[in-house]
């Protein structure tokens, strides 16, 4: 029998999951995941910050000393996944297709945690998918790709400014760490919500990206658009930063970049407690997802703590004055309200932040089109750099050209 039952076991549900077990060794704690192997490689960036409050075990902060700063998704997942089985955590590769069902396979089982992202099934069939805010702040194409050796970003004032002012739209890139010889490179094109639907409607996502040599194929105006783009700023790449492009490692894809967050965060029902953490419960863009989530999973881990030991609250002799009016407050409140309470704020915070950044990324948009218009810095270049961006115009329709031939 599960004590505790997660609905996902990635990075979030793993962080909670075992805070949770140090927390309560007592208790049984169940995960169900779709996939045996994770399918994310993409790099995220972790703020030391986000694990402010999380479990002093000597062990596990010294995990977490490890996974700060720019880390790969799938190295957080490996690593926390093999500190939660080293607790004796059950991880159980098997989809979840009904909350109803699962809640029937575990009957004994009072607390069920929704860890299974934006898509969150809970979150639909447990809370109706109610969000109080739910839009998109940008859209984006991003091309990622490998080169062999080490790489680098261009410099601002004499390589990354001038080239943009050679290409169609607000670039920003990120170069990883060299792993087994080979360095990551994202490359993020901001585009129009019309080119973002023409990239939909051709199925263009994260499970079917576009390749370069496709993407020139496209008539579409705002992927053709882009196209030229991207070719620009990779001869750009080419010539200053030396990247030579490992054959088969590029695929581009269609992001938006959303801010949401659920109306409800926990609830009782059906003489249960439903919690949502991470991406289920709410959703930010510019590297704060991860980070957001891992500030309501402590909350969750510590608020369950109290729940299964209520003797753990801290004597009000021992508190501040501040604090035992706080504690005087939460005394005769449930952990599904305190917990709704917490992650309300910080999802109200989180995403004030993330439209205030939105904010100057607009302004550095709008101020990229405007040197696009005059690009009198792109003389900063080398010669043969912007002869060569210059150079290269979308396919004119109905020219023979290799993109018969595919």
């Amino acid at each position: 029998m599960a004590d505790v039952v997660f609905i996902g076991a990635g990075p979030v549900g793993l962080y909670t999951a075992i805070q949770l077990k140090l927390y309560c060794p007592e208790l049984d704690i169940r995960m169900y995941e779709k996939y045996e192997e994770y399918q994310r490689k993409h790099v995220l960036i972790v703020d030391k910050s986000s694990y402010k409050g999380s479990h002093p075990d000597s062990d596990f902060q010294a995990l977490l000393s490890e996974l700060t700063g720019t880390v790969p998704t799938n190295v957080i997942e490996d690593k926390l996944l093999d500190f939660a089985r080293s607790l004796g955590i059950e991880i159980k590769y098997q989809p979840v297709e009904s909350v109803q069902k699962l809640a029937e396979e575990n009957p004994e089982t009072g607390i069920i945690i929704g860890s299974d992202g934006s898509h969150s099934l809970l979150r639909k069939e447990l809370f109706d998918d109610k969000k109080i805010v739910e839009e998109d702040l940008q859209y984006i194409a991003e091309l990622k790709y490998k080169v062999r050796g080490t790489s680098r970003a261009l410099s601002s004032l004499m390589e990354y400014i001038p080239a943009l002012t050679l290409t169609n739209h607000f670039v920003s890139e990120h170069v990883g760490k060299i792993q087994e010889g080979e360095t990551p490179i994202s490359i993020r094109f901001f585009i129009d919500e019309e080119t973002f639907r023409e990239m939909q409607s051709l199925g263009v996502s994260f499970k079917n990206p576009l390749n370069l040599e496709r993407a020139k194929c496209i008539e579409e105006p705002g992927i053709a658009n882009l196209s030229t783009s991207i070719q620009r700023w990779l001869v750009a790449r080419n010539t200053l930063a030396n990247d030579v492009i490992i054959e088969g490692s590029d695929k581009i894809t269609a992001i938006n970049l959303p801010v949401y967050r659920s109306e409800l965060f926990a609830k009782e029902q059906h003489g249960k407690k439903w919690f949502l953490v991470g991406d289920s419960a709410l959703g930010v863009p510019y590297f704060r997802a991860l980070n957001a989530g891992l500030l309501s999973a402590n909350q969750l881990a510590k608020l369950l703590d109290l729940h299964f030991h209520p003797e753990n609250k801290p004597e009000k002799s021992k508190l501040s004055s501040f604090a035992k009016i706080s504690s005087s407050l939460d005394q005769d409140r449930s952990v599904v309200e305190l917990y709704n309470q917490r992650v309300s704020s910080i999802a109200d915070s989180e995403i004030q932040g993330a439209k205030l950044k939105n904010l100057g990324v607009s302004t550095a948009i709008t101020s990229t089109h405007s040197m696009q218009k005059a690009p009198v810095s792109s003389l900063k270049l080398p010669v043969e750099t912007r002869r060569d961006m210059k150079a290269i115009n979308p396919e004119p329709h109905g020219k023979i050209s290799s993109c018969s031939m595919m």
